[in-house]
């Protein structure tokens, strides 16, 4: 009997000891509750932080304004390198994304410019030897979408069409142009292939915009014409046409968006299953009856 008693506390410890590291990881809400945003990297959220493997980071974000995608060098990170090869890319609004391995991993925001004003984030991350997490899905092969600056530095400006901006390049469906100006000087119209020539500003529009920091997604095949509106700035050369690709685009699968985290700073810990917990409990029960 005394034997059989060392045999089962033996194996309520060896239980217990396996059982401790699995029954937690923590889940991080990127930006506490102010979430993916602007100038992320001038906040210093990571400092101070540890991050295991297992552990994971939920990003959210407003969906039609950011992204957040996984580089896979630090030096692509530190360029802002938008046309790198990525390990990931979610575009969900609400993305979790689990840590599992270690070492430094590096993501930033594919919109224009928001990187380089300091939408990114690197964290490293520490082995934690206890915790097996399950194996994430592989990665898509195919490539990422395009968030195309018109007209690079300089932007969208009187006598456009001269420039041969977009000779050369591939606009592929998913890619996205930014339109840069003064709001009060300059508009951006899309338009068909007859008023673009004519310079017709009484023409139909497929499509306004006069923000002076417009996002326009390409959701179709074809050419696309664009100018200002302003008096005479078309006809002085303020228009753009494009000739979008398609079917070779998709993005990377993300992960199925978890429940919303708590609005709160304080990681959040979550229970790896009850079988877990009863497993622990019926192993001291059986201690207690033994004694």
């Amino acid at each position: 009997m005394a034997a059989y008693r060392q045999a089962l506390l033996l194996a309520v410890v060896v239980a217990a000891a396996c059982l401790a590291p699995l029954a937690s990881a923590t889940q991080w809400m990127v930006g506490d509750d102010e979430g993916w945003r602007a100038q992320f990297n001038l906040t210093g959220w990571a400092d101070g932080k540890t991050f295991r493997v297992g552990d994971s980071l939920m990003f959210m974000y407003n969906k039609d304004a950011h992204t957040v995608a996984q580089l896979a060098t630090k030096e692509d990170f530190a360029a802002c390198n938008l046309q790198a090869n990525l390990i990931g890319f979610w575009d969900s609004g609400n993305d979790v994304i689990t840590l599992s391995k270690p070492g430094k991993t590096w993501f930033i925001c594919t919109k224009p410019n928001h990187c380089l004003t300091g939408m990114k984030l690197v964290i490293d991350v520490v082995e934690d030897g206890a915790w097996t997490p399950a194996p994430a899905p592989a990665p898509a092969p195919a490539p990422i979408a395009h968030g195309w600056m018109v007209g690079d530095s300089d932007g969208w400006r009187a006598k456009f069409n001269e420039t041969g901006w977009a000779n050369g390049k591939t606009f592929m469906v998913g890619d996205s142009l930014m339109f840069m100006y003064d709001k009060s000087l300059h508009t951006v119209a899309q338009v068909g292939k007859d008023d673009f020539a004519a310079c017709n500003l009484q023409g139909n529009q497929i499509g306004f915009w006069d923000s002076g920091n417009d996002d326009i997604k390409l959701n179709n095949t074809g050419k696309m014409w664009f100018i200002c509106t302003k008096p005479n700035h078309c006809l002085n050369g303020m228009k753009l046409v494009i000739d979008v690709q398609g079917g070779a685009w998709a993005p990377a699968p993300g992960p199925t968006p978890a429940a919303p985290a708590p609005d709160s700073s304080a990681p959040v810990s979550y229970a790896l299953g009850g079988a877990v917990a009863a497993a622990g409990a019926a192993l001291v029960a059986a201690a207690a009856l033994a004694f």
